[in-house]
């Protein structure tokens, strides 16, 4: 509007130029705010703890393996189908065609490997939804809860029904009542891609590695990962130069020839022939 001429002498550029906040408000806005997130140890125990004797306490259980096995977002978790379950049982296709996800893009997810506790709760209700219960591949993979009207005409919950939730509210309750049952602080759902993250600072012993854990979680830049969703706390930062300044233990000469071998089968073999009797003249 300074640029043209019915306001150029109402507004100058320098007024429109105080509007813009100051680099030290701008640093402020873009400050990191450390997330706290569900430890995998803790995550392990409040889905340990939780109940898993009927069809709506397995799917409940189910619903929270799922997010820490494979950091799928709350939207998807609604929309996920009993067919976008690999066929293996390794992982999940979150298509994008079917499964809200960000910004529209389909992927596979495989498992991160957050215990076999939280796997084994996953799989133990998929598994009877096709035996059991005739789940059909488009059925949904967390059904609502189905109701009827009682004697007294209170709804009251009979089973799982073939229908999504409506909005992803109920899945947010499930981890609020387990973190709770379990005596953790309650984290809604999004913080599991925090923990899977911190796990994966904590496990990929390569840049390699990483970008494929990245990858996995959505991201097509390790940094996305990194930036959004992870910082290293205060009390690790303060440990990692003091665990780099201490002196490694030297191999000895037969641990590493023990490596090698294991490593390279060649010279494993070479080894037992010139270590042979008929081979000592020509060692």
């Amino acid at each position: 509007m300074a640029d043209r001429p019915a306001y150029r002498r109402a507004i100058a550029h320098d007024q429109v130029n105080y509007l813009n906040p100051s680099n030290e408000e701008i640093a402020l806005a873009h400050e990191y705010r450390r997330k706290p997130s569900a430890t995998l140890s803790q995550a392990q125990l409040v889905i340990r703890s939780m109940p898993h004797s009927t069809d709506i306490e397995l799917s409940d259980r189910a619903i929270l393996a799922c997010a820490f096995l494979t950091g799928a977002r709350v939207s998807a978790l609604r929309t996920l189908k009993l067919k976008h379950v690999l066929a293996d049982g390794t992982g999940i296709l979150q298509d994008a065609n079917e499964v809200e996800v960000k910004f529209a893009k389909s992927q596979v997810t495989r498992f991160f490997p957050v215990g076999e506790d939280i796997r084994r709760a996953f799989s133990e209700y998929v598994e009877p939804l096709q035996s059991k219960l005739d789940w059909k591949p488009n059925d949904p993979l967390f059904p609502s809860t189905e109701q009827r009207a009682g004697e007294e005409g209170v709804f009251r919950v009979v089973g799982l029904s073939r229908c999504h939730w409506n909005t992803p509210d109920p899945i947010r309750t499930r981890f609020r009542r387990a973190f709770e049952a379990a005596g953790v602080q309650y984290l809604p759902p999004h913080r599991a891609r925090n923990s899977i993250t911190t796990l994966g600072l904590q496990t990929c012993e390569s840049i390699e590695a990483m970008k494929a854990w990245s990858q996995n979680s959505g991201h097509e830049s390790v940094l996305t990962t990194l930036r959004s969703y992870e910082e290293v706390s205060p009390e690790r930062q303060a440990e990692i130069p003091s665990e780099m300044a201490r002196p490694k233990p030297e191999q000895d000469n037969v641990t590493a020839l023990a490596k090698l071998m294991l490593d390279n089968p060649k010279i494993a073999e070479l080894f037992a022939r010139i270590s042979s009797p008929e081979d000592k003249g020509r060692e």
